[in-house]
């Protein structure tokens, strides 16, 4: 990064806290509708800017293990962990390689599910990561994901073609 502009190098997590309902619907566009609304009310309260100031906090006066601890406590309590980061929009080069995807993960989490979506070059990545024994078939998962996307896109589609009729 060059110096004097506004960015900075390093990971700065905020996290918000969403409840997750499952139901059926009508029509697979009212999920993105309810998700929206609840999470444009989350970006502008103070929720996210609260637990990064208190994680913050927390590693500057007790260290690292206390930031661990809380935030294991939080995730502990949580059923699905979804991330998604936007990626760049140029071709990135590693060593002189093209980067063809990229597929961010974690490890040893305390929560029976996580979605990362990267976006990379206009397209999207997901990487899941479940608990076996708490989804004991995470392909057939995956497969019901596709198929959710795919329902939603039909009917934005479908929502598109009436309106410009």
């Amino acid at each position: 990064m060059k110096s004097g502009t506004l960015g900075r190098w390093g990971n700065q997590i905020g996290y918000v806290l969403l409840p997750f309902a499952i139901g059926l619907k009508r029509n697979p566009l009212d999920y993105v509708k309810e998700a929206k609304a609840v999470i444009d009310k989350k970006k502008v309260s103070l929720e996210p800017l609260f637990a990064y100031f208190v994680a913050s906090l927390v590693l500057k006066l007790f260290g690292i293990k206390a930031v661990g601890k809380l935030n294991h406590k939080v995730f502990f309590n949580t059923t699905l962990w979804f991330s998604n980061v936007p990626g760049p929009e140029q071709e990135v080069t590693f060593y002189g390689q093209d980067i063809t995807y990229i597929a961010p993960s974690c490890y040893g989490q305390p929560n029976a599910l996580m979605i990362h979506i990267v976006s990379y070059m206009d397209k999207l990545t997901f990487v899941i990561s479940a608990d076996e024994e708490t989804i004991p078939d995470p392909h057939r998962l995956g497969d019901d994901l596709v198929e959710s996307l795919r329902l939603i896109k039909a009917s934005a589609l479908a929502k598109e073609s009436t309106k410009d009729k």
